[in-house]
């Protein structure tokens, strides 16, 4: 589509700024967190002042994104795979806070950044849902005012809050929206004419399932736990995978093999970090075709997800420096970078 010729263009300027496999190796090979952090900085990243923390650094390169992302789409159908993991994560933060009084304010994402907008000291008037405030959002919950919601989450935003108010169980409310996320992640692929965003969709849900079924074996859940919390889709059977989470983990990674996923069966008898971080590789596998591609959204798409992905690893790199683990520990949860 023509009306991406200038956003590719300008991505590719910008993909050679995002951190590279060698960068990721020099961050877990130096000597101490502040070493660590000081790479970061000389890459660009935060905004030169020598009092900013890592949290400060990654949400300043957050908005930068943001602001990229906005700048460079126009149709927010065209930004929704990019958000709607975290506007799901803001629906499950409002319920959990209004119903339980949960102290969990500094657990919204923000989803959509305006650097004009106004907002006060609580950051209340930036958008977490579409158009829709932390405030609009909390007080949509409190009053059972969910038609106010985008339509998919209407219903499982009153059925998550029910069942919390009923029930009290915090587990079960997290199912009802992940399986909602999950249907919706797969409608937005089904719908887009874009090879990326139907990958992507295709191999998010499909782990999303893996997890939910290793998850439940090692919890010793039944097989209608894992049918409660899954959603069919291409990249994994889901009837089967009911069948082997309620067998144990052993039957499940005996599955994965099965269906050419040896090295998610592998990964899982390691260890659970080790287990997502082959799962985020498997998504920057699936998306660096998008470098060769010129006259569609894809590229633009990718390099959201390579940031998403590379502010994720900086995260957990410099956390582990910070708390004395050995470099071992953190090569190993350390992800595989797009660039």
């Amino acid at each position: 589509m023509d009306e991406y010729i200038y956003g590719v263009a300008r991505i590719r300027a910008l993909e050679s700024t995002l951190l590279t496999d060698e960068d990721v190796n020099a961050l877990v090979e130096a000597k101490d967190y502040d070493s660590a952090l000081q790479i970061l900085k000389d890459k660009g990243w935060g905004s030169n002042d020598s009092n900013e923390t890592l949290s400060d650094i990654i949400k300043i390169e957050q908005d930068k994104t943001r602001e990229v992302l906005d700048e460079i789409i126009d149709d927010e159908r065209d930004k929704e795979i990019l958000i709607v993991e975290d506007e799901y994560h803001n629906l499950k933060t409002a319920i959990k806070k209004v119903v339980t009084d949960a102290q969990v304010a500094s657990k919204y994402v923000y989803v959509a950044l305006n650097p004009k907008e106004v907002k006060d000291e609580n950051d209340n008037h930036i958008k977490v849902i579409g158009n829709i405030t932390i405030t609009e959002l909390e007080d949509i919950i409190r009053n059972s005012e969910y038609d106010k919601l985008p339509q998919p989450m209407i219903e499982p935003a009153r059925d998550a809050a029910e069942t919390l108010i009923k029930s009290g169980d915090g587990q079960l409310c997290d199912v009802i929206i992940d399986k909602a996320l999950l249907k919706r992640l797969v409608k937005i692929g089904q719908a887009s004419d874009n090879s990326l965003i139907r990958d992507y969709a295709d191999i998010k849900v499909g782990m999303a399932n893996i997890k939910i079924a290793i998850r439940a074996a090692l919890a010793g859940k039944d097989a209608d736990f894992v049918f409660k919390a899954t959603f069919p889709c291409n990249y994994v059977n889901v009837n089967e995978l009911e069948k082997a989470a309620e067998e144990g983990i052993d039957s499940v990674i005996d599955y994965l093999k099965e269906i050419g996923h040896a090295d998610l069966a592998e990964a899982a008898k390691k260890s659970k970090s080790y287990f997502e971080c082959v799962c985020d590789n498997k998504i920057i596998e699936r998306i660096k075709s998008q470098k060769y591609e010129t006259f569609t959204i894809g590229p633009i798409l990718a390099y959201a997800l390579a940031r998403y992905n590379e502010l994720k690893t900086a995260r957990i790199i410099l956390k582990g420096k910070e708390n004395g683990f050995d470099e071992d520990f953190i090569k190993e949860r350390a992800r595989m970078m797009y660039a």
